[in-house]
């Protein structure tokens, strides 16, 4: 009854949430999604998850391109469970039909809140206004939800993908493919400071493979997830964002240490 869980985090909210489900439900391998991108993938025993945040009412790049090249086995029970600051849109939907391609389906499919935020979504007028579309509830915290979800899963019950309202998912959906496209090329607007003392964390952190060390500094390159694991786990915060400095409201997730998001 092995189960494969398959995550990307970049704040640690997912990893803390795939730990937990995995703990609850025993017999579990945990994968991080971008060590395994673009390789042959195991789909695992008779359970496989997803587990990520929302990024502009959808799935992450990074997510997507796993998803393309995932091919669950037959009559494997599959669910996912995303994160979300405010308003998921359609995001479990679009899962589902990129699975159902691949010739899977989503049997089980939820939201729960985050408990930090991408710095980039705080007082964004855009996200307020699809958010103000949404008529469906606030997606509950983990600590509600996970003796639900874990039963679920355990039970190899279904459950509808999780959503939230036609207008909101209508609009979010119109600008999901832009943000993405946007996303990619954003790693012109990172700086770093003479904090930096060359310990390449924000190497080592980046689901994309996307920075790389000159002269000593980090420089970034045109395929940027825009998940901010560089500027959030920097240990001098020598990293800025349009001129942003990582603050000390603990942005990350307290339960996950950087050793843990080291992808390499």
């Amino acid at each position: 009854m092995k189960t494969t869980i398959f995550y990307f985090s970049a704040t640690g909210n997912s990893l803390a949430l795939a730990r937990s489900i995995a703990n609850e439900i025993g017999d579990t391998e945990l994968v991080p999604i971008p060590r395994v991108l673009g390789n042959h993938v195991d789909a695992g025993g008779t359970k496989l998850g997803l587990v990520f945040p929302v990024y502009a009412w959808g799935l992450p790049r990074i997510v997507a391109d796993f998803v393309k090249q995932l091919r669950p086995r037959d009559n494997q029970y599959v669910f996912a469970i995303v994160t979300c600051g405010g308003t998921p849109g359609g995001t479990l939907n679009q899962l589902r039909k990129m699975l159902r391609k691949n010739g899977a389906d989503l049997a089980a499919g939820f939201v729960v809140r985050a408990n930090s935020y991408h710095p980039a979504a705080e007082n964004n007028p855009l996200i307020t206004f699809v958010g103000n579309l949404d008529k469906n509830p606030m997606p509950k915290p983990t600590e509600e939800r996970l003796p639900e979800i874990t039963a679920t899963i355990k039970n190899s019950q279904p459950h509808p993908p999780e959503t939230s309202s036609f207008a909101a998912n209508f609009v979010g959906g119109m600008f999901y493919p832009v943000a993405l496209n946007t996303f990619q090329k954003t790693g012109q607007d990172y700086t770093v400071n003479d904090n930096c003392n060359t310990c390449r964390t924000c190497e080592r952190v980046c689901p994309r493979k996307n920075i790389s060390m000159v002269d000593g500094k980090p420089s970034w390159q045109d395929d940027c997830e825009m998940c901010f694991a560089c500027f959030q786990w920097c240990p001098q915060k020598a990293i800025q964002y349009r001129g942003l400095t990582p603050s000390d409201d603990k942005r990350r997730n307290s339960q996950v240490t950087v050793k843990e998001m080291l992808l390499r």
